[in-house]
């Protein structure tokens, strides 16, 4: 590559070959107008002189007596296109110069049409090239033609002697200029060299900031001080500059590392550019496994793209994609860059809202079932009841026994329910410190009373403090605990329940040596509705919603619940409440 000094004199050389071309040719031209000019005006004077003569006759008089005085050849043609005088014409043919014969001559027609004519040609008369001049003038009204003839060769003379001078003084005005102005860049270029030797090697990569540029200037600041006084200026403006979007761009990164959501950034061949660590997650894949990647590799949103790319508005759809961890629903969005250069996806995961959404079908499905059970059973004893007055009294009797328990049952579902409802709005007030250990005995009492012959027991570590609670609600939630514990016993119910504090939390774990539950239902016990023997649980009474209540009240108080348990041996319930008042 060339460098700029290089480039100034190649340039130069250029600038000098075509200038001289140019000028060569403006010569070549500005001799000939030279020469034409210097043979008009001798053709002026000898028109001046014929000017004061009388008649034509005077005219051609004047002619001769300055014939001996002109040496060229000359000859003056009428309007009429006839030779008047021929001053040559003694000593030479005549028959050159016959009369109409002169109108064919191209500078007589080119003087006639614009004043002057100029043509050069052989003359086989004088056996020699001739260069013919033809200038018109007025004598008496009437048009006249002066026709002067010259040797080319003496017209050609004078035309080399014009060239030759015109081009040496022109290639030297010119060589001149070419130096004087190759000396003034090259002065003028070194300060800009001193600027590109300081800032190549930022430019090259070896350096992350643009140096300081020091011009050494001999005199004081010019342009090119300031030139480099400015970039100076400049390259620290553009540092802070880079620093400040630097910043910005870690702080954006920092937002779109913390957002709960993917954010996938493509350009507009649908490449991925972006991907923040929750979108890894979604996709399962490393950093950069994804980067420079198409994303129809990773999602199947091609199309969704292509309409967002091609309204350029945002899209949105819900994705469901298959991962190591199961299937989650996504709901995405996509909304495209400015400039067409792209779009950014936003993925957000769902599957919390679309298994809530199945819950609450399931819920409303489960208890509408439930409860037309027994009003099914209610419905057919009662038309029995009035088909049949006359039944036996003790089939009366198991009748209305089974129409009082289907009864029961459905007071005990709508009681549940409600109280599914009423935990949902818990409000702070109904919050008072108290001793959970006097909650426990007296749940304890109500279950002994229920089922004599259940042997319970209470451990509690001394000193364990006082929590805020509804003392109701956790009253609920203990009878729904030990009352399973003893419903769903093999023989006699053996139940311990023990209680300590840890530094956050208050725990408590009762523990059953039941006949457990499965390790397929561990996930499951905690939903409504949901039981692992239907049969024994109609049986016993249960709703079914008895373990969600008590989750629920649980996770109001702001603790967790857990269970263990093994078939055969037994469960144990594991509650964390915290001592600290903390409820959702």
């Amino acid at each position: 590559m060339l460098s700029f000094r290089q480039k100034i004199f190649f340039s130069h050389l250029l600038i000098f070959i075509c200038f001289l071309g140019l000028m060569i040719l403006f010569v070549q031209r500005t001799v000939q107008n030279i020469v034409i000019g210097t043979l008009e005006e001798q053709a002026n004077e000898l028109v001046t002189q014929m000017q004061s003569s009388v008649d034509e006759f005077e005219l051609i008089s004047k002619l001769r007596e300055y014939q001996g005085q002109i040496g060229f050849r000359f000859s003056i043609i009428d309007s009429k296109m006839r030779v008047l005088y021929n001053s040559h014409e003694k000593r030479f043919m005549t028959s050159y110069l016959e009369e109409g014969q002169v109108a064919h001559y191209p500078e007589v027609k080119q003087a006639m049409q614009s004043e002057v004519g100029y043509h050069e040609t052989y003359s086989e008369a004088l056996d020699q090239d001739i260069a013919y001049l033809a200038k018109t003038f007025e004598f008496q009204n009437e048009v006249y033609v002066l026709r002067m003839a010259f040797p080319l060769q003496f017209v050609n003379e004078i035309k080399n002697s014009f060239e030759i001078g015109f081009l040496l003084m022109g290639a030297a005005i010119l060589l001149l200029f070419s130096l004087v102005t190759w000396f003034i860049l090259h002065t003028l270029s070194r300060p800009i060299l001193q600027i590109l030797r300081a800032i190549t090697p930022y430019q090259e990569g070896k350096i992350d900031v643009i140096p300081t540029i020091d011009v050494k200037q001999n005199k004081k600041l010019d342009e090119f001080g300031h030139l480099a006084k400015t970039l100076n200026s400049l390259s620290l403006r553009v540092q802070r500059q880079i620093l400040k979007l630097s910043q910005a761009q870690q702080e954006k990164e920092i937002l779109l590392q913390s957002l709960s959501e993917g954010v996938i950034g493509i350009d507009d061949k649908q490449m991925i550019d972006y991907v923040n660590e929750e979108a890894l997650i979604f996709l399962e894949r490393k950093e950069t496994d994804v980067l420079t990647h198409p994303i129809r590799d990773f999602l199947p949103i091609a199309t969704q793209i292509d309409t967002c790319l091609t309204s350029q508005k945002p899209t949105l759809d819900t994705l469901t994609i298959q991962t190591k961890k199961g299937e989650i629903v996504l709901d995405i969005g996509i909304t495209p860059k400015q400039s067409k250069t792209g779009a950014v996806i936003v993925l957000q995961d769902r599957s919390e809202h679309h298994k809530l959404m199945q819950i609450q079908r399931d819920f409303v499905a489960n208890a509408s079932h439930e409860l037309k059970t027994p009003i099914t059973i209610i419905h057919g004893f009662a038309e029995t009841l009035h088909d049949n007055l006359n039944l036996p009294k003790e089939k009366l009797q198991e009748i209305t026994e089974k129409i009082v328990k289907n009864c029961k049952r459905m007071t005990t579902l709508i009681q549940d329910l409600l109280a599914l409802t009423d935990l949902e709005y818990l409000p702070q007030d109904r919050l008072i410190s108290c001793h959970v250990e006097d909650i426990l005995h007296h749940c304890a009492s109500i279950i002994q009373d229920a089922y004599p012959k259940a042997k319970i027991t209470i451990q509690v570590t001394p000193l364990v403090p006082k929590i805020y609670a509804d003392p109701d609600l956790l009253d609920l939630a203990f009878i729904n605990l030990i009352g399973n514990a003893a419903k769903y016993a093999k023989d006699t119910p053996i139940i311990s329940i023990d209680v300590h504090a840890d530094e956050t939390n208050l725990c408590i774990h009762i523990h059953d040596q039941g006949i457990g539950i499965p390790k397929e239902d561990l996930d499951h016990i905690f939903q409504r509705f949901y039981t692992v023997d239907k049969a024994r649980s109609r049986k016993l009474g249960g709703s079914g919603l008895g373990l969600a209540i008590v989750k629920t009240i649980i996770e109001k108080h702001g603790g967790q619940i857990s269970l263990s348990s093994q078939v055969g041996h037994g469960s144990t319930f594991s509650i964390h409440l915290p001592i600290k008042r903390n409820v959702s």
